[in-house]
């Protein structure tokens, strides 16, 4: 499993159990990312990429 590490506008977004698989897992991060800033979250943000996947299908509004 890999990990990934992302700056957004408000800190840093930490991608951890990225399988070999998952091809399209850049274009994940980067649609997160783009919801963090929208959001304005600021500080370290820790997910794997199984719950950023699920974050994302679920159009969150918010992910305190």
């Amino acid at each position: 499993m890999n990990n990934c590490e992302r700056r957004f506008d408000g800190g840093l977004l930490v991608v951890t159990n990225i399988g070999d698989e998952d091809v399209q897992f850049m274009k994940k991060i980067e649609q997160y990312t783009q919801l963090l800033n929208q959001l304005k979250v600021y500080g370290t943000v820790e997910v794997t990429l199984a719950d950023l996947t699920r974050r994302l299908n679920a159009k969150l509004t918010s992910i305190a």
